[in-house]
């Protein structure tokens, strides 16, 4: 899995409005937010250096020892975990999107880029204390539309594998920023494909082809001047076989960025249902993915996909053998290893149509240790029995608050 960078969080104490900042203070991009000595302006800015801001602990080309690297994070955990809400992380995040997104579409340029910028440094803040209840969030939220959810999945993933393939913190911002925006020029044909039974028209698949350059373009003019960040938009429905569009360039033509991207946006088309086909499990599109007749895809990325994700991601619903229904929580230490699982529900039985109960004491399981066999996936839409995902990821003391 990719590791958590070293880094210290701001102190509560340092960030006083009116006075300046006594260090300057990043994000997980490494981005600055706020230099030494500048002056914090206010409460609203207080209040997202507290949850995102960090201090560089150590200079780049140091690297610490893994003991002291696990000292340091288990500090950082206990310091921080007891406030930390990652499902409330991540519907701000969503919630800031669907406003950005709004505020584009309408002209507001300076809204806009500080709405994305914000939620960017959030999103890469929750990918950083927590990946799994990060990827849980993602697959099981629906409170937002496919116009919100489909990007931030996109987002987290991207994250992911820019962290494992090693990329900076400039990089991963870019492929972060491009995902969450790459469909900014089709989001009105996105809303009708949804809900779509039908082939496209031609009308529709000239839109389809030329959403990547509408995208690029909206953003350029909204003030985005990140060439890789714009470049990945451009280059996301490209291909390494050069099927792609809307150029139809080819393996050693596309930018890295785009290789993790159009990666990331397949994978998330292929798990995500729609009306007029079912959702891929994790692990089928997995197979699809590699297992093409073309390499249309970046086979390293894609080898970095399945060692991030595994065989059942977060979020990913299961039948045990002893028929209980589980949903996993934890990945396990490698793509094969079995996960961490939250069983909450009771197997109906299809012939007597009996249907599924909920299980009168729901247990965490680590399927590693236990005799306990993983015998079916469900799909997301046939699982109808609610849960606490504060439950599921070990938060129950924070949503009691």
């Amino acid at each position: 899995m990719s590791q958590v960078p070293l880094y210290n969080h701001v102190r509560s104490g340092d960030l006083v409005v009116g006075k300046p900042v006594p260090y300057s203070i990043y994000d997980t991009y490494d981005r600055l937010l706020l230099r030494r000595g500048k002056v914090l302006k206010s409460e609203q800015q207080r209040k997202l250096l507290r949850v995102v801001g960090r201090t560089r602990a150590v200079s780049p080309s140091e690297q610490p020892s893994p003991t002291r690297r696990a000292a340091k994070l288990e500090s950082i955990e206990l310091n921080q975990h007891e406030h930390f809400d990652p499902f409330e992380q991540f519907f701000y995040c969503a919630t800031n999107l669907q406003r950005a997104i709004k505020a584009v579409w309408l002209g507001k340029k300076d809204e806009f880029r500080e709405r994305l910028s914000g939620m960017i440094s959030r999103l890469g803040n929750l990918i950083d204390r927590d990946a799994d209840a990060a990827l849980g969030a993602a697959q099981l939220t629906k409170d937002f539309p496919n116009r919100v959810l489909h990007p931030m999945r996109k987002a987290i993933i991207c994250d992911l594998l820019s962290r494992s393939a090693g990329m900076d913190g400039q990089q991963r911002c870019s492929v972060v920023g491009a995902a969450l925006t790459a469909n900014l020029g089709m989001l009105e044909l996105q809303d009708v494909l949804d809900n779509q039974h039908g082939g496209l028209s031609d009308e529709q698949l000239n839109k389809l082809h030329e959403h990547p350059l509408l995208s690029a373009n909206m953003l350029r003019r909204a003030g985005v001047e990140d060439v890789s960040w714009l470049r990945a938009v451009l280059e996301h429905h490209e291909r390494m076989d050069g099927s792609g569009y809307p150029r139809g360039i080819g393996k050693g033509q596309i930018c890295d960025e785009a290789c993790l991207l159009m990666l990331a946006d397949s994978f998330m088309a292929m798990v995500t249902p729609r009306s007029y086909r079912e959702a891929l499990t994790v692990r089928s599109a997995l197979r699809e993915l590699l297992g093409g007749k073309t390499v249309r895809y970046h086979s390293g990325y894609a080898k970095l996909l399945v060692k991030e994700l595994g065989i059942y991601s977060p979020g990913t619903y299961l039948r045990l053998s002893n028929d209980e229904i589980s949903v996993v929580a934890r990945r396990g230490k490698d793509p094969t290893s079995s996960p961490q699982v939250y069983s909450f529900a009771v197997a109906g039985h299809e012939k007597t149509g009996q249907p599924h109960q909920r299980l009168d004491n729901p247990r965490h399981r680590n399927l590693a240790e236990e005799d306990v066999a993983i015998r079916g996936i469900y799909r997301s839409e046939d699982i109808k029995i609610p849960f606490s995902m504060n439950e599921v990821w070990g938060y129950s003391h924070v949503a009691e608050k």
